[in-house]
This record gives C-alpha cells, sequence and structure tokens, in this order.
C-alpha cells in the first residue's frame, strides 16, 4: 500500500509489517502492538487510518501513535482476515476466510454469509466499483452487492474459473476478475477470457493493479 504521504506499506507472512518512507523501514510486529505477525491486507481509510488483516489475530488499527485491535470480542466470528475494503460512506468492509463478509460502520458489525446471500464464506478479495456497488470474490465465483442485494456471477454467467483471487475495474468500468485459471474481463453485458492461449505467461491471477 502506498500511504498518502507517499510511504509504502508491505505486509509479510511473519514478521507483521513494514513502513519504508523513502530513507528508512520501520517495522511494527506483535513486539510494537500489532495484533498478529501474519499481515494479509492493508488499508489506508479516508481520515488516513491505517487497517491491517492478520491471518489469526483479526484486525489492528494504526492511527499514527497507537495501535488497537478488533477480533472475536468485538463481534468478529473469524479472526482470519483476507481483503478489506471501505464504500464510499466510510464504511469498512473486511472478508475473511470462512466467516463471509464483516460491515463495520464505526460502531457495530453486521455479518454477511451464505445465508444473507453471499456465494460462499472465502472472500479472498473486495472491490467498489464507480457506482459504489461492492463486489466480493469468492472460490465460488463472484458475488455483486448494491446495498440492498446480492447478484452472482459465475462460470455459468460467462467466469473462466469460479476461484476469484483479485478484482480491478479499469478507466472504462469494465471489470476484471484474476482467477486460478486466467482472467475474465466483464463489460456489464458479457465477459472476455484471458488465459495462457491468449499470452498470459501463467494462469493462475493472484493481484492486479
Amino acid at each position: 500500500l502506498e500511504d498518502k504521504n507517499g510511504a509504502m506499506w508491505f505486509g509479510t507472512m511473519a514478521a507483521g509489517a513494514t513502513k519504508y518512507d523513502g530513507n528508512r523501514f520501520v517495522h511494527f510486529t506483535e513486539k510494537e502492538g500489532m495484533c498478529n505477525n501474519q499481515v494479509t491486507s492493508i488499508l489506508e481509510d479516508k481520515n488516513g487510518h491505517l487497517w491491517f488483516g492478520t491471518e489469526g489475530g483479526g484486525i489492528s488499527k494504526y492511527e499514527g501513535k497507537q495501535i488497537t485491535h478488533f477480533n472475536e470480542t468485538d463481534g468478529f466470528t473469524d479472526n482470519q482476515i483476507v481483503s478489506i475494503a471501505q464504500d464510499r460512506i466510510g464504511n469498512l468492509w473486511f472478508g475473511t476466510r470462512q466467516g463471509g463478509v464483516f460491515k463495520f460502520n464505526g460502531k457495530t458489525i453486521t455479518q454477511f454469509t451464505e445465508k444473507e446471500g453471499m456465494l460462499q464464506n472465502t472472500v479472498w478479495c473486495i472491490l467498489v466499483d464507480k457506482d459504489g456497488n461492492l463486489w466480493f470474490g469468492t472460490r465460488r465465483g463472484v458475488c455483486k452487492y448494491d446495498g440492498k442485494r446480492f447478484s452472482h456471477f459465475t462460470q455459468k454467467e460467462g467466469l473462466i474459473n469460479n476461484d476469484v483471487k483479485s478484482i480491478l475495474e479499469d478507466k472504462k468500468g469494465n471489470l476484471w476478475f484474476g482467477t486460478s485459471d486466467g482472467l475474465s474481463e466483464f463489460t456489464g453485458k458479457e465477459f472476455i477470457q484471458f488465459n495462457i492461449k491468449e499470452g498470459l505467461s501463467a494462469d493462475n491471477v493472484m493481484h492486479m493493479v
């Protein structure tokens, strides 16, 4: 993540988060107050606060001086946080490995699982599109949430593969879904597929920027 001041933040598998300001590296681990040293996702919110999703420890919030934690005691039933996003009105959304997605408005937490309309409870990635819709990549396809209801997109609708690891919106408003079997571009009307046959070096697309 690049924060508003231009500093770079890196999440690691076992050594917490690292900040690089262009001159030096600063480390944030459990010793400095992080809830867990395996950092899977990072977000800077609209107030400039940093949120770190961890694998097993829940969430750490860094406000520049102190680090606070959010976990099962606060209402998160799954402490394995794999994705974070903030919507247009400021709500934070946390995707988990097994517990679906949690919406946090700063005071209350709302959970969305298969019971509430999600395709599947593993939420690898989250995107807020230009119209404010939320898109969730899961192991069984993509969920679109417009604030009222969920819509589902799977191989049946044209996805190249249902295991969606990354989502990107381009300047035209088209959505790109990275999967374990290549890329799908969604124009709003149709899906266009890209894999090794079209020139990708590998089919497993983990990240897009």
